[in-house]
């Protein structure tokens, strides 16, 4: 996940580029922090950013035996439902790498 600042909003927006999404509540666009606060109710919707995640999804091969591993992501991102379960999961304890510091 990246934040990007956005200048006509005046705040961070969050973006997980893994999964073709960024986060929304009331249509505006959610910043990390108020994600993951949004996670804990499940009052968020998910926008794709590529509309055809077939094209969205990297190259997800293993470099010992260069299987394809695609379609283990697509599964995953198929559908919301899916993807929420997804970050319930994942963002239950945030941390962010900053100058050498973790932060929980």
């Amino acid at each position: 996940m990246i934040e990007v600042y956005e200048k006509d909003l005046e705040k961070f927006v969050l973006f997980d580029l893994d999964n073709n999404a960024y986060f929304l509540q009331d249509n505006k666009p959610l910043s990390f922090i108020e994600f993951i606060n949004a996670v804990k109710t499940g009052n968020y919707e998910i926008e794709r950013i590529a509309q055809d995640p077939y094209s969205a999804v990297s190259a997800f091969k293993s470099k010992s035996s260069d299987f394809d591993y695609n379609f283990l992501q697509i599964q995953l991102v198929a559908n919301d439902e899916l993807l929420n379960d997804w970050y319930k999961r994942v963002a239950q304890v945030p941390f962010i790498h900053h100058d050498g510091s973790l932060l929980f």
